[in-house]
């Protein structure tokens, strides 16, 4: 049975370009039907257009944000609906929060930029570090073409390398296999591309297009 996840993320701490990313890394530990983030709603930020966070707003006063979100989670934790928690923060103070919650029973993920201090990361089961990812790619490489990641071909090598060595066959005759030379990283967990002409951020198609139309650097 699928585990019942609540991701709960101090917004006032951690960036909203980060939302794919702490959606994704939530599915891998189960299926994650409470996604809130707890910031000041008055104020201009990534969160509010999130797609499947619920944004709570917690106002504008010192640590309204994690002190709701603290007692939410205290609250969800004594609902007996939930499996595992996700809390996203950078911020030492929540380390009070995860080791009650795992006197409680419940395993939590932690989740935080390079800044978040030992004392959080060491209160949690486990600690996902949240960091820009960059892609050094020269434009040649980009087909315009496509219309997803989905429809770049993906060259195989041969099967010998993973059922056979030196010659030797180890795996049944019968066995499939699939050896890719590479995959595809979804765009939405991209933060930036670097090439010869320049760097986008925030990959998208007018962007790419826009650098893939400049002349070199060079």
């Amino acid at each position: 049975m699928t585990e019942r996840l609540a991701v709960l993320v101090d917004g006032d701490n951690v960036s909203g370009a980060y939302a794919s990313r702490i959606a994704a890394a939530a599915r891998e530990h189960g299926a994650p039907d409470v996604m809130r983030v707890y910031a000041d709603a008055g104020c201009k930020s990534e969160w509010l257009s999130a797609p499947g966070f619920r944004m709570i707003h917690a106002g504008c006063g010192k640590n309204a944000s994690d002190l709701l979100l603290a007692i939410d989670a205290m609250e969800l934790a004594l609902s007996n609906r939930l499996d595992r928690f996700v809390l996203v923060s950078s911020d030492g103070d929540f380390s009070h929060l995860a080791l009650r919650l795992r006197e409680y029973g419940y395993p939590v993920l932690g989740m935080g930029e390079v800044k978040a201090p030992a004392s959080f990361r060491s209160a949690c089961s486990s600690f996902a570090e949240l960091a820009p990812i960059a892609v050094v790619a020269p434009t040649s490489t980009f087909d315009m073409d496509l219309c997803s990641g989905e429809d770049i071909p993906i060259e195989e090598r041969g099967s010998d390398e993973l059922v056979a060595f030196r010659g030797h066959r180890l795996a049944p005759d019968d066995i499939e296999v699939y050896n890719p030379v590479f995959d595809v990283t979804p765009a939405e967990l991209i933060d930036a591309i670097v090439t010869e002409k320049g760097v986008v951020e925030g990959p998208n198609l007018a962007g790419v297009s826009r650098l893939v139309e400049k002349r070199s650097l060079h």
